[in-house]
């Protein structure tokens, strides 16, 4: 914010677009959770899952290359394994 009106008075232009709302206190219902260890070092989500699917007898990590919700469009890859883990 202090940047964007900086730039206002320099140049004396009012930026385009809506000015952001500044951040609210706490995290929000839709904000990620960065996972970090005794010694405060991060974690990346793979990390996690992986060290979460070592105590489950039978669980597989998957971890696509491509980006988005692991879900979208993977329904019967992930269904297959599914059926395969309960079974």
């Amino acid at each position: 914010m202090a940047a964007r009106d900086a730039k206002t008075a320099a140049t004396g232009r009012k930026p385009g677009g809506k000015t952001p709302a500044p951040p609210l206190e706490g995290p929000g219902a839709t904000d990620q959770v960065n996972l970090t260890d005794v010694a405060g070092i991060s974690v990346s989500q793979a990390d996690a899952a992986e060290l979460a699917g070592a105590w489950v007898r039978g669980a597989e990590l998957v971890v696509y290359p491509t980006g988005g919700h692991m879900w979208v469009g993977r329904n019967q890859d992930l269904f297959t394994r599914l059926r395969r883990f309960l079974a």
